[in-house]
């Protein structure tokens, strides 16, 4: 399949970064197993970015676009990010926060007359960060499945006051993705402006995400995309774009391009404070609450120590490192952003099919990146464009 692989530099001049030598060990290694990965996967395209210091060190891209039209995949091909669009829209409330646009302990339940819960007190308490870190108290996933189905939001809220309850408000963790994106009349209300184009002017384009849209409509009208894929017994197959998702913004509606998930990795390792500042990634880094289960994940419980969620991003005690990430997966897409703050690290996959290599893929980076660096040896590389 067609491939591009840029080394250790993309369409920059770096001079004199340091770098660890169990990295440069790792960028080598984890391009040679992209390929493979994805390969026996029977992946049909897919792309990734790792950066360091502020820039872009290498980047891959796999395959096709689509099995249908075999067109390649580059690095400005828009994939869908799923859940991976949480750290944006948590990432946005944080700043509006910093600015005193809005409050993080805003009351949800005034912007969302439809929503019922079976307590009224509970409906009071729930705020924000409530929402953002998944600690409503209600039973995980509620409802997703009327998403699905096609259900709109107006007819499932109400249903809410039948959902049970696991803890008190703010006091455990629940995965969510309806609760989730009820941020978004908050914010449109607290601004008067659209979450879409709040998005645009906030973050996609004071950052540079040439690529990075919202929503199904933004999808369909880029001429360079990845269209979705599924398994079957007869292999990899080409399926519709599932809308379902796209109804709930924040919490799944984000497109971007592999460049454009670099950027977002270098301004969240604090290179852009001109847009994202340092108080509002410490905000979003803040450990909220214990997510158990994902200490029992069959792929990722051998690394991790300990995992929490903060606002939109998960935070893990991966060998001992604190790596803070997050997955997305719908109908025909899977993505994954992970970075380390000390070693000033990223590395971003996506992919145009549904499949677990993609946890794969990023822990055996990140595992080989953490156990190499023991040796503690250090190299410095005088890049220069070619």
């Amino acid at each position: 399949m067609p491939k591009i692989f840029i080394t250790l530099i993309v369409s920059m001049c770096l001079a004199n970064i340091q770098v660890m030598a169990s990295e440069v060990k790792a960028l080598k290694r984890f391009d040679r197993l992209f390929d493979v990965k994805l390969i026996e996967a029977e992946i049909p395209g897919g792309a990734y970015a790792i950066v360091k210091n502020g820039k872009t060190l290498q980047v891959g891209t796999f395959g096709h676009r689509s099995l249908r039209e075999m067109k390649s995949v580059n690095i400005e091909t828009v994939f869908r990010l799923a859940s991976v669009s949480k750290t944006f829209a948590a990432t946005l409330t944080a700043k509006l926060a910093e600015d005193n646009i809005l409050l993080l302990t805003d009351r949800i339940a005034p912007y969302n007359p439809r929503l019922r819960l079976r307590h009224q007190s509970r409906l009071d308490e729930l705020t924000l960060t409530h929402a953002l870190s998944h600690t409503s108290g209600l039973m995980p996933n509620a409802y997703d499945n009327m998403l699905e189905d096609g259900w709109q939001l107006p007819k499932i809220l109400p249903r809410f006051n039948r959902v049970k309850t696991t803890c008190g408000v703010g006091q455990c963790y629940g995965y969510q993705n309806i609760i989730f994106s009820l941020i978004e009349p908050v914010i449109e209300a607290k601004t008067g402006t659209s979450y879409t184009d709040l998005m645009q002017a906030e973050l996609f384009k004071p950052l540079g995400m040439h690529q990075a849209s919202i929503g199904l409509k933004a999808y369909q009208n880029s001429r360079n995309k990845a269209l979705p894929h599924q398994p079957t017994r007869r292999g990899m197959r080409q399926v519709k774009v599932n809308e379902h998702y796209y109804r709930i913004a924040p919490a799944a509606g984000v497109n971007a391009s592999i460049a454009d998930m670099a950027i977002w990795m270098n301004a969240h390792l604090g290179h852009s404070d001109h847009v994202i500042s340092g108080s509002v990634l410490a905000n979003l880094r803040d450990k909220r609450v214990e997510t158990k289960r994902e200490m029992y994940k069959p792929l990722w419980k051998p690394h991790l120590k300990n995992a929490h969620y903060g606002l939109g991003w998960r935070v893990y005690n991966f060998r001992g490192v604190e790596l803070i990430a997050h997955g997305g997966a719908v109908a025909g897409f899977r993505s994954v952003v992970s970075y380390n703050v000390d070693r000033d690290l990223g590395l971003a996959i996506l992919m145009n099919a549904n499949a677990n290599v993609i946890d794969e893929l990023t822990i055996d980076f990140w595992r080989s990146v953490v156990d190499l660096n023991a040796l503690g040896q250090k190299v410095d590389l005088a890049m220069k464009a070619p």
